[in-house]
């Protein structure tokens, strides 16, 4: 699979965001950009590479901290595993 696709495939499950389930769709959109522009080139040019890479040590390697950019990892790590992308519903108790 190609990183545009994966690119291409999360940028739309964030800009359809049925009913606002996702809160603040721009900032992992944001920080889509970030995690492209900080991965290896190596993981960029084959990203199914990223699969013989734990998920928390891209996450070391690549400096995350917030919760947004982990969502973004965990995206890319569904979509290169098959999983289709969608939104849970939040509780607003």
């Amino acid at each position: 699979m190609e990183w545009i696709k994966i690119k291409d495939t999360i940028v739309k499950y964030l800009t359809n965001n049925p009913e606002g389930e996702l809160k603040k769709p721009n900032i992992r959109l944001r920080e889509l950009q970030k995690i492209e522009s900080k991965l290896p080139r190596e993981y960029i040019s084959d990203p199914k590479r990223l699969l013989d890479v734990n998920k928390q040590k891209v996450i070391l390697l690549l400096g995350i901290k917030n919760s947004a950019a982990k969502s973004i990892v965990n995206n890319i790590y569904d979509i290169l595993n098959g999983i289709t992308l969608k939104a849970r519903k939040r509780n607003n108790d």
